[in-house]
């Protein structure tokens, strides 16, 4: 049996627009189901990121990198 592994529950999508122009603060919350244990990429495209985090572990943020974080070990239900 096949399938998709990661399947998106919910986004939660907040901006700050009282920045620079060129970056402003953002905050997302995505919900999503997936195969346990398995492995997947978020694509994130950003100046920079001060924090993230996978079911309320925090990520190493130094391992995103060209637009991508990669997420092991996910849960059936998950939360970024």
């Amino acid at each position: 049996m096949t399938g998709p592994i990661m399947n998106i529950v919910s986004y939660d999508l907040q901006v700050d627009l009282t920045g620079t122009a060129d970056t402003f603060r953002s905050r997302a919350e995505i919900r999503f189901r997936a195969k346990p244990g398995s492995t997947a990429e978020a694509d994130l495209r950003a100046a920079g990121i001060r924090r993230v985090e996978l079911n309320g572990a925090a990520l190493d943020t130094r391992t995103w990198q060209a637009g991508r974080l990669d997420l092991r070990g996910l849960a059936a239900e998950n939360t970024l």
